[in-house]
């Protein structure tokens, strides 16, 4: 019933992962500013995920109390 919720969440803590991945990598070869750019591109990205684990808490609740 949620797989395609399950997916989307999945997909994005895959990028979140290479992005870190990238960072942890390559870290060095960025100026502060652009470290801190790509920093708070990874916070944007986690914020969305747990955003969508939230909502997706919230419709499992809803269906547990009405299904």
């Amino acid at each position: 019933m949620f797989n395609r919720e399950f997916n989307i969440l999945s997909n994005k803590a895959f990028f979140i992962n290479n992005d870190l991945k990238r960072l942890d990598d390559h870290g060095d070869h960025f100026t502060e500013a652009g470290l801190d750019m790509e920093l708070d591109a990874v916070q944007a990205q986690l914020e969305s995920l747990l955003s969508g684990i939230t909502e997706l808490r919230y419709q499992l609740k809803e269906v547990n109390i009405n299904g």
